[in-house]
């Protein structure tokens, strides 16, 4: 086989995919829409399915279901995007297992890398959560994050490259959010908590639409999530982290502005 060819192998490809992100994403339903445009602008040969169930019977393939738009509705399961060569034709293969135990499953029958995937089910409002489970009364709103996960094969350079503007389209209309934590939210909201010593690796890309709208009244988070009985990691906005949680800390280049 031709190194050229490698893009366009079957269902088993002797390079297998061995790299990849998992990238959490806080953004809002027109913050979807403009990235699938981005994506489509750049890559007019992008192709955009629901997932098939995990479950299906192997003597009749799958269906799937081709996406024009994101926001197209009854959205069951994740949203898979792909990088078609030309001629590229969405046929399935029932693959079967090697050895003994795994059940056969359906994948395309000429493999497609790299692969990006994500759960785009409608999420354009925030949902109620309690704070603490120390603090019932505590209910605030919450804006939900999602999670994109790409896979690519890191030893060929035009995969590489293709992820990389991915990841720097999402970077582009993304801001980061602050992981914090604190023992209630009376005393978040005055001013008791601190940054995560892990500032620098835990990275959640937050849109200026959510930041604008956890910024615009109380009891707005972009995510809180229990960690102890009585301690709930929240991933702040800049303008939500007060100035003295910074003592000791040298802030990254990214939240020195607001």
């Amino acid at each position: 086989m031709k190194f050229e060819e490698l893009m366009r192998e079957g269902p088993r490809p002797a390079i297998p995919p061995n790299a990849g992100h998992r990238i959490s994403v806080s953004w809002s339903v027109p913050d979807w829409l403009a990235f699938e445009a981005d994506i489509r602008t750049a890559f007019p040969n992008a192709f955009f399915y629901e997932r098939w169930k995990a479950k299906t019977d192997p003597a009749v393939a799958p269906s799937f279901r081709i996406l024009n738009r994101l926001d197209e509705p009854d959205l069951e399961r994740d949203v898979c995007l792909m990088f078609p060569y030309p001629g590229w034709e969405p046929e399935l293969f029932l693959q079967e297992p090697d050895y003994p135990g795994p059940l056969p499953h359906w994948t395309w029958k000429n493999y497609l890398s790299p692969r990006i995937s994500f759960s785009m089910r409608p999420h354009n409002e925030p949902r109620d959560d309690i704070f603490c489970e120390s603090e019932p009364e505590s209910v605030v709103k919450v804006w939900g994050a999602r999670d994109i996960l790409t896979s690519y094969r890191r030893e060929l350079f035009d995969e590489r490259r293709l992820v990389g503007r991915i990841v720097r389209m999402i970077d582009r209309r993304s801001r980061w959010g602050v992981p914090v934590y604190s023992r209630s939210y009376a005393d978040f909201r005055t001013g008791k908590g601190w940054i995560s010593r892990y500032l620098r690796n835990e990275r959640c890309r937050v849109s200026p639409a959510v930041i604008d709208w956890a910024n615009g009244g109380p009891r707005r988070l972009v995510r809180c999530q229990e960690v102890y009985k009585d301690t709930v990691s929240v991933w702040a906005t800049l303008e939500q982290v007060p100035e003295e949680w910074w003592a000791g800390i040298r802030k990254p280049k990214w939240a020195e502005r607001k």
